[in-house]
């Protein structure tokens, strides 16, 4: 049976219709951009990595991580405050641009976290470790203590509104201590000089910090979360040594843009939940010290206010500011 000619030619124009079909037509073409606002090789970038290499698996999403280090995190979060709110770009980081980056740098955050951003989930969080040079003499925090309340101290942290900073300045101020922040632009530095000797103390990242203590480059004195962790059992909690409620969590949470419809804030929100929910992604968090941490996005709405008021007074009262 011969193909009239017209006929021919009309099927011919619909199949390269289809393949002229515009990109975003295409489902394969969808792909989703996790910012993280931190440099690779960091916590923060590991949850970001885990999330996507995950939900790109139950999905079938296609998932890329992109690093926009700068300011605190206030660079990469600024793009994701200031992107398109169409589900396909997605934030992963620290509290702290909510809870601590606000009174921080103010106005010059060129976006409010609180207005131009949504939060939809919760990864996991983490408490710090109160670490000394083991060439120091204190062995427990009230020995740190009772030389601080007399002789000022110097201590390392990761910067001006680093989790490490904050940590410490808490504790001289339920303690009444004399302390000299030492800022260094970023967590290892602020680690190199600790382990040589530098600085002699610090509150740290628990993950980046276990294989110093277990190697004696570091002693630990103390964790900041409410109960010991099992990585490190023999290591009391600040609450055990004698400061009640001297709890301090550091919390990564996901957030889209301000305005993202409501279906798509709740699709990324169940997408999130249920990546978190994974055995292998648990067990990847753990290992790293890093609590599972599902809540949902109203409660971690109310935490990060929560936080925010407990940083901006101590903030206040310490007189911090950036640099």
């Amino acid at each position: 049976m011969t193909t009239h000619p017209m006929l021919r030619r009309r099927a011919l124009l619909a199949g390269s219709a289809m393949l002229a079909a515009p990109l975003p037509l295409r489902a394969q073409s969808r792909q989703i951009t996790i910012i993280v606002p931190f440099p690779p090789g960091g916590t923060t970038d590991l949850m970001g990595r885990l999330l996507a290499q995950k939900i790109g698996e139950q999905a079938g999403e296609t998932i890329v991580v992109e690093n926009r280090p700068g300011a605190n995190g206030n660079i990469g979060s600024r793009a994701v405050a200031q992107a398109r709110p169409d589900g396909l770009t997605w934030l992963v980081n620290s509290d702290g641009i909510a809870t601590v980056n606000p009174a921080l740098y103010g106005p010059q955050m060129g976006f409010d976290a609180d207005r131009d951003l949504t939060v939809v989930g919760t990864i996991g969080v983490m408490p710090s470790l109160f670490v000394v040079n083991p060439r120091a003499p204190w062995r427990t925090v009230a020995e740190f203590v009772a030389h601080a309340k007399t002789t000022e101290v110097p201590y390392a942290s990761g910067g001006i509104g680093s989790g490490g900073h904050l940590t410490m300045e808490y504790l001289g101020s339920v303690a009444g201590l004399r302390l000299s922040h030492v800022p260094y632009r970023g967590g290892a530095p602020a680690m190199t000089d600790l382990i040589a000797g530098q600085v002699p103390a610090a509150f740290v990242v628990i993950g980046n910090a276990i294989g110093h203590v277990r190697s004696g480059a570091l002693r630990a004195l103390a964790v900041s979360s409410p109960q010991r962790v099992p990585q490190l059992p023999e290591v009391p909690t600040m609450i055990e040594s004698g400061y009640p409620g001297f709890e301090v969590q550091l919390g990564n949470l996901v957030w889209l843009p301000a305005g993202t419809p409501p279906d798509i804030v709740a699709r990324v929100s169940a997408q999130v939940q249920r990546a978190v929910a994974d055995p292998g992604v648990q067990q990847k968090l753990r290992e790293q010290a890093i609590d599972p941490w599902q809540i949902a996005p109203a409660a971690a709405t109310q935490w990060l206010a929560t936080e925010k008021r407990r940083w901006t007074e101590l903030m206040a009262a310490r007189n911090i500011r950036a640099q």
